[in-house]
């Protein structure tokens, strides 16, 4: 009899499927796809020429399977000459725009290799609507924009996860929706606590100092919640109905707890770090007494959200490079 725990063969029906992350790209846009090759030590370069990635295109509005293979046709074979390094280990490839002309999804495919050893490497795109606002951001900006809807990643009443609002035959929640909603989120922040001030997002505005980019993310996580308890206010009640049904009237005033709870220390966020911009960030001695010390230069500082800023940009390739079949750890 086997000494093994009953629990051995169940295992989370995960391992054997589950719903595919896939990063928007505008129609007739640009996005883009990043490598960073990690190992024990650090992002490292792989073996010369082994660098190269595939591209497929899936048109899912076609009346017939284009292709037998599940990701669509193969409409593209990137050699390294075609790859830009950034960094030691950090690669990326512009996607479109003769890759994003028709809605659809693009699966993408890395290969390279590491001291002999072949890795892949999987990244998933998504072509819906166009999204000027969003395209004409600059890269810190964009990357804000892709942070938010890591935030909201993980709710799961919609089909790829993320909240249920992108669901409905109505409404348009994605990068452009989030981009506009940023730029609420900043005029707010302009607006609460001294000084006043006249930031923007996109082309054409007064860009925010470095080192309030994460309380812009974090402001713009809020500004989306606020987008959502407007958007779940005309939830219709299905009245006298005698059959099961998902209730969703309750989803407003879900996210207005949330956001009561949670807005209070933000608004207080937002006035300590504008205390930089008065001078009033480090201790002094004021003629009417006191010790003001400092504290809000250490909230949002410019070099760990630089760090932050390239870590986000390129997605980690360490689970390929971690455990590689009989090689051990890199």
């Amino acid at each position: 009899m086997s000494n093994e725990p009953s629990g051995i063969s169940i295992v989370s029906p995960k391992i054997r499927d589950q719903s595919i992350t896939r990063k928007f790209v505008g129609l007739n846009g640009t996005g883009y796809v990043a490598l960073d090759i990690k190992s024990t030590s650090g992002s490292v370069d792989p073996d010369e020429n082994s660098l190269g990635l595939k591209v497929w295109f899936n048109d899912v509005l076609a009346q017939q399977p284009v292709s037998d293979d599940p990701r669509g046709v193969l409409v593209a074979t990137i050699g390294p000459d075609e790859i830009t390094r950034e960094d030691v280990g950090k690669y990326y490839y512009d996607i479109g725009p003769q890759y994003t002309k028709n809605r659809g999804t693009l699966a993408i495919e890395w290969s390279y290799r590491v001291n002999g050893t072949d890795f892949t490497f999987q990244d998933n795109l998504q072509i819906q609507d166009q999204m000027p606002l969003y395209d004409s951001l600059s890269d810190d900006q964009r990357l804000m924009v892709e942070q938010v809807t890591y935030m909201y990643g993980d709710l799961f009443d919609s089909t790829e996860g993320g909240p249920y609002l992108i669901e409905p035959f109505q409404t348009h929640y994605d990068y452009e929706r989030i981009a506009q909603i940023a730029q609420m989120a900043i005029t707010r922040i302009n607006l609460t606590g001294f000084p006043v001030v006249d930031w923007g997002i996109g082309p054409g505005t007064a860009t925010a100092p470095k080192n309030f980019n994460g309380l812009i993310t974090m402001g713009t996580y809020y500004e989306v919640m606020r987008h959502l308890i407007r958007s779940y206010v005309e939830v219709p009640v299905r009245a006298n109905m005698q059959v099961t049904y998902l209730d969703r009237t309750a989803y407003s005033q879900r996210w207005q707890a949330i956001l009561s709870s949670e807005w209070p220390q933000f608004e207080s966020m937002i006035k300590m770090a504008k205390r930089s911009l008065l001078q009033l960030g480090r201790g002094s001695l004021l003629v009417s007494g006191g010790i003001f010390g400092g504290g809000a230069n250490g909230l949002f500082m410019a070099g760990g959200y630089a760090a932050m800023t390239r870590a986000f940009r390129f997605y980690p390739a360490a689970p390929a490079v971690s455990f590689p079949a009989g090689t051990g750890r890199w």
